[in-house]
């Protein structure tokens, strides 16, 4: 399309009154709603021209077929990619006004401009913290369907499945089932019992056990993620999971807890035979 398209795009952006493409987090403010209105309406435009000159095809993969797809679908799809985003830059300007009230300047110390750096700065850091905090739980929830699978095919194993229906017993810096483990590190929960330890330990030797004698699983090996020692989360997780079975705590862990928080804790019965 080319200059064409440019062209179409600046010739549109003034008939719908706008002097670049954006979006406000104002929500409250009935200008900013018409601006994120007209906004949406010209991306719609945008996308329906570049679709007439088949110029999508350069972006969706192969055999994509646009031609059953209505107009007010893009405009749905369009509307709730601008929903997404307008969270996530309200969160990002949360946090930068967030560090904005923790840190004080001087009265000659720096302009404004440096503290809104700070401030996106800050901002910036927190969401790679909440987006490593979200990695680490779907590894858990990964590991733990995982697991719940191995043990509904191990017979002597199926007693322990009620463990696994939830993430609680798993750790994100547990090693994935490969056959060669020295691929990935693993990080046992401080809170977690030997016993219960042991037990994660043989489901993965099973699960490594099953994936030996099935068909390969094609790619490449997954990456190697380096140990970070002292440095790493304890376990993996900074809370620990509650309503687990008296013996898949540490004894010496749960001793050293105190009375209110043994409470919140909620232990169970015992579930490991004596």
């Amino acid at each position: 399309m080319g200059d064409g398209f440019s062209s179409y795009c600046m010739r549109r952006i003034r008939q719908y009154g706008l002097p670049f493409v954006g979006l406000s987090i104002s929500l409250d403010d009935p200008k900013a709603l018409e601006w994120n209105r007209r906004t949406a309406a010209f991306c719609a435009d945008t996308f329906y021209q570049a679709a007439e000159a088949s110029e999508h095809l350069s972006f969706f993969r192969s055999g994509y077929d646009l031609n059953g797809v209505s107009p007010e679908r893009v405009a749905t799809l369009i509307q709730k990619n601008f929903e997404y985003r307008i969270a996530e830059m309200t969160k990002d300007a949360k946090r930068a006004k967030g560090k904005g009230r923790m840190t004080s300047h001087p009265p000659h110390s720096g302009s404004s401009s440096d503290s809104s750096e700070d401030g996106k700065l800050h901002a910036r850091k927190l969401r790679e913290a909440d987006e490593q905090q979200d990695r680490r739980y779907a590894r858990r929830v990964a590991l733990s369907q995982r697991r719940y699978e191995t043990v509904m095919i191990v017979p002597q194993l199926q007693q322990y499945q009620d463990l696994f229906l939830d993430e609680r017993l798993c750790s994100s810096d547990e090693s994935a089932a490969e056959d060669d483990d020295t691929t990935r590190i693993r990080h046992a929960p401080v809170w977690r019992s030997q016993r219960a330890t042991a037990l994660v330990e043989e489901i993965d030797e099973s699960t490594r056990d099953l994936r030996r004698k099935g068909p390969k699983k094609s790619g490449r090996k997954p990456a190697k993620r380096i140990s970070l020692g002292a440095r790493g989360p304890r376990g993996g997780s900074g809370v620990s999971p509650c309503n687990l079975p008296g013996d898949c705590y540490d004894q010496f862990w749960l001793q050293s807890q105190d009375a209110k928080a043994k409470i919140e804790l909620g232990v169970q019965p015992n579930i490991f035979e004596d």
